[in-house]
């Protein structure tokens, strides 16, 4: 399978590309209000969803050649994330009201979203899950909080994440595959790094607000992007920065998220061959970087 990658903006334009070339696959045009906060594909590349500001998220099929719009998850709020579930069966959203949505992907009937509150008095930034799909961690403006979905309780150590308050807020929070370690990112600048087994530590971070970090797929890295328009790579076993890109954009918090999509038969260790996508809104434009040794 050609890879491809998904970017919003903040006209509501959606745009999937082909990679190496970034020739223009597919524009769903200016299909939201406001500004697409976040993409993501499903399996295999067939489900699309995007998550905007005009608090909806919109989730799209593909038949054939064509994308037809699947189902809508409309929210009180905006929606700042939006996650497919590794089996394919659902997708989730967070949305600034509070709610974690959801809707299910193997039905035959008219899809339906269903919408659990979660938060009574906070905003809801950010919602990822584990390669098993039972882990959920949802992402507040004062921590994080990881779920089992077999019946929606905390693990022992979730304590850790829940307490952490810095007076600062929380942007982003990233759970790895096996969900070992969580991440969180702020305007606090640095990462705040939870492993499982061990005492949390920070890494430096930014020079400005972290908006969204990501574990690359073997969990050992950790990627983020940071209103300084740069996007970083972390090693997480020896705590140090791989390397760092600087966006070509002069607009601050020009990036607000980023693609990161791996050959599929490629080790789960190596980001050699790797490609970052970067939606530069201001300019309209996307940045693509294909990552070597």
């Amino acid at each position: 399978m050609s890879m491809q990658v998904a970017v919003g903006f903040e006209t509501g334009l959606l745009e999937i590309r082909s990679l190496p070339e970034g020739k223009l696959l597919h524009s769903f045009g200016n299909i939201h209000d406001r500004d697409v906060q976040r993409v993501a594909f499903g399996p295999e590349d067939h489900w699309l969803a995007a998550a905007s500001l005009d608090g909806r998220a919109t989730v799209w099929k593909k038949t054939g050649e064509q994308w037809q719009l699947f189902g809508t998850l409309t929210h009180g709020k905006g929606v700042n994330a939006v996650a497919f579930a590794p089996d394919g069966r659902r997708v989730l959203t967070a949305s600034y009201d509070g709610q974690l949505g959801q809707l299910l992907l193997d039905t035959l009937d008219t899809p339906q979203p269903s919408f659990t509150r979660l938060y009574s008095d906070q905003e809801m930034n950010a919602v990822t899950l584990d390669d098993s799909g039972q882990w959920v961690l949802t992402t507040t403006d004062t921590g994080a909080q990881l779920w089992n979905q077999a019946d929606w309780q905390s693990p022992s150590w979730q304590q850790a994440i829940s307490q952490y308050s810095s007076g600062k807020t929380t942007f982003w929070g990233a759970l790895s595959p096996d969900h070992r370690q969580v991440a969180l990112v702020g305007d606090y600048f640095k990462l705040k790094i939870y492993p499982q087994e061990s005492e949390p530590y920070y890494l430096p971070g930014h020079d400005e607000t972290v908006i969204r970090a990501l574990f690359t797929p073997g969990g050992q890295q950790l990627l983020t992007v940071g209103g300084d328009n740069k996007i970083k790579a972390w090693d997480l076993r020896q705590r140090t920065l791989l390397f760092s890109l600087s966006l070509p954009s002069s607009a601050k918090d020009s990036v607000w998220d980023f693609d990161f999509r791996c050959p599929s038969q490629q080790s789960q260790t190596e980001l050699k061959g790797c490609w970052l996508a970067a939606p530069l809104s201001v300019e309209r434009r996307v940045v693509l970087y294909q990552l070597g040794n």
